[in-house]
């Protein structure tokens, strides 16, 4: 196992200390890292996790893919302002490891509506985080929302924009966040959705 000790830290940055230990017993010399904060809680939770699994946690387990995984697992943070906007994203690569499924399987979720991928510059799909629920549960009504708007909007990044945008007249909830909810909320997006396109389209 591995362990991380803080020897001190802000709230951004920490200098531990990384040591490996086996059958309870320090192996070797501690190693000072510096990392960001997140990190060093990233690591911590994950060593407590292997903890309770025991010794044998990763016996048979190929130790490289399983971290890639969990790399994978974390949404890619694009550095442009479409970023704080609708971001973070999930790749393509990044995506089917999570959802674990095919690259064909996501092509039929984004043919059915059922997913919205914005393409950058050069090409590469990314899918904005807000449309999956903590358990990664697919958004709700987002195919028929995508289907009405479609009608007067065929950019993704508008879109993504028009779906994670704080609506006042709904206590700031977005229209993403109302489509999980009751079932008042999910009609009041459609009605918006519906009147967005009239206007856009008598422009």
């Amino acid at each position: 196992m591995v362990h991380a000790a803080a020897d001190k830290h802000d709230s951004e940055h920490v200098t531990a200390r990384i040591a490996k230990y086996h059958g309870g017993q320090r192996v070797g010399e501690a190693t000072e890292v510096e990392m960001t904060a997140k990190q060093y809680e990233f690591i911590q939770l994950l060593s407590q996790e292997l903890d309770t699994r025991g010794d044998s946690a990763l016996d048979g387990v190929d130790v490289t893919e399983a971290v890639e995984r969990a790399i994978n697992a974390i949404p890619s943070i694009a550095k442009s302002d479409w970023d704080e906007l609708v971001g973070p994203f999930y790749t393509t690569p990044s995506l089917t490891s999570v959802m674990d499924v095919s690259r064909q399987w996501l092509a039929t979720l984004r043919k059915r509506g059922r997913l919205l991928a914005t393409a950058t510059a050069d090409g590469t799909l990314l899918y904005p985080s807000f449309q999956f629920g903590p358990s990664g549960q697919l958004l709700p009504h987002l195919d028929e929302v995508q289907r009405i708007l479609r009608d007067a909007i065929s950019d993704p990044w508008t879109i993504a924009l028009w779906l994670n945008t704080e609506l006042e007249e709904h206590g700031g909830k977005t229209a993403a966040e109302l489509l999980r909810g009751e079932d008042a909320e999910i009609a009041a997006v459609i009605d918006l959705a519906r009147e967005d396109v009239q206007r856009r389209n008598a422009a």
